[in-house]
């Protein structure tokens, strides 16, 4: 395999995470979320940031950018590892100008403990449908059942496949595995018809199968790195982001919680400016603050308001004061961010550590911004985080 490989996200967190895998194997790798091919990294990594969508508004951005690369050698489509968003829609939409017959969706990733065995999705051994992914709450989990999880689509056959099995003519087909050596064989069957999707450990499979084993983690140096101040966001409602909170708090850190009154008709400009200043005050006196939602509070109103809210508040900060760090959790929150502050394009510095390769250091192309380092919510933040700022100036 030459090295001219795109893939299409369906999120920030997502994307950034596959450029981590990227440049631990050796690799080169940009993120662009304008839609743009535009790249001299070995890997380039389009953000559509279309998991949120409506099928058919996601169908149209994803074909569009597929269509941009048909001059790579290989095209992957990452997809939530447990099938959040409209996938078939995706599925399809990227398969059409791709020219391919058929889709091989791989997206368990057993290194975090998601598997796929006898058609049902488990998380540590658990049915995805009693994990804390049924309570998500906008791709809540009703079933542990793989193909009762995707927006099936009539013209799209769906077949859930063991190793041995045979690949179908057309339509999608599901990949069972249950270890890193399924993720492997997965790998070493793909064909010039066959678009490869999936997480991001069917990736990194593909990867090292074409040769491109992995050379150690390309770190980061967004943590370890001196830097004067950082600024903490959580858009994230998961269990593991409450966790985190509470660890913030343990260690004597300010958490900031979005008031209230952002949210009261006709006060929004006025109540963000009042956080947006409390925010900045904090930052003169500590190193490190947290910014979110209240726990208490998120219950009150839809989470795409609340989410609003807490950008255009945090944009107000960055634009305002020179930020070193902008540390956020939840890719919903990154990527409603980096739009709202007209980033577009982003260099991969890396993962932070092999046990957390979902914590990505980017780096803004071609402007003056802050380093920017981003996670999933689902993910738990690494152990050294808190150590690595002062908590007062």
């Amino acid at each position: 395999m030459t090295c001219r490989i795109a893939v299409i996200a369906d999120d920030l967190s997502g994307a950034a995470e596959v450029g981590a895998v990227a440049r631990n194997c050796g690799l080169t790798a940009q993120v662009n979320i304008d839609g743009s091919s535009d790249s001299e990294a070995q890997v380039l990594v389009v953000d559509t940031d279309s998991r949120w969508r409506d099928g058919p508004s996601a169908a149209v951005a994803v074909e569009s950018a597929a269509r941009r690369l048909s001059g790579f050698d290989l095209v992957y489509k990452k997809v939530d590892s447990v099938l959040r968003g409209p996938v078939c829609h995706e599925l399809l939409a990227t398969m059409k100008p791709l020219q391919c017959k058929r889709t091989l969706l791989v997206p368990a990733n057993p290194s975090f403990g998601r598997i796929i065995r006898d058609g049902s999705y488990l998380v540590d051994q658990v049915p995805l449908d009693q994990t804390e992914f049924a309570f998500d709450p906008e791709h809540p989990a009703r079933s542990a059942r793989v193909v009762e999880l995707l927006d099936m689509l009539p013209q799209v056959p769906v077949a859930v496949l063991r190793l041995e099995e045979a690949f179908p003519e057309s339509g999608i087909a599901i990949g069972e595995a249950t270890n890193e050596s399924d993720l492997a064989t997965w790998a070493k069957r793909l064909d010039e018809h066959t678009l490869p999707a999936g997480a991001v450990g069917f990736f990194r499979a593909l990867l090292e199968v074409a040769g491109h084993e992995s050379i150690g983690v390309a770190s980061s140096s967004t943590f370890t790195a001196a830097c004067g101040s950082t600024l903490v966001v959580t858009g994230s409602r998961s269990d593991q982001a409450r966790v985190n909170l509470a660890r913030f708090r343990d260690a004597g850190y300010p958490v900031l919680e979005m008031p209230q009154d952002l949210e009261s008709d006709g006060s929004v400009a006025v109540a963000t400016g009042r956080w947006s200043n409390t925010i900045l005050s904090a930052l003169q006196d500590h190193k490190t603050v947290l910014v979110c939602i209240s726990e208490k509070y998120e219950k009150m109103v839809l989470p795409r308001r609340l989410l609003e809210s807490l950008i255009l508040s945090v944009k107000q900060v960055v634009n305002r004061i020179p930020i070193d760090h902008l540390v956020v959790e939840g890719g919903a929150t990154a990527s409603s961010l980096v739009r709202q502050l007209g980033w577009k394009r982003f260099y991969v510095g890396g993962s932070w550590s092999a046990q957390f390769p979902g914590v990505v250091g980017l780096s803004v192309v071609g402007e003056a911004a802050p380093r920017l380092t981003i996670k999933p919510g689902s993910y738990s933040w690494p152990p050294d985080l808190l150590s690595t700022s002062d908590k007062n100036k």
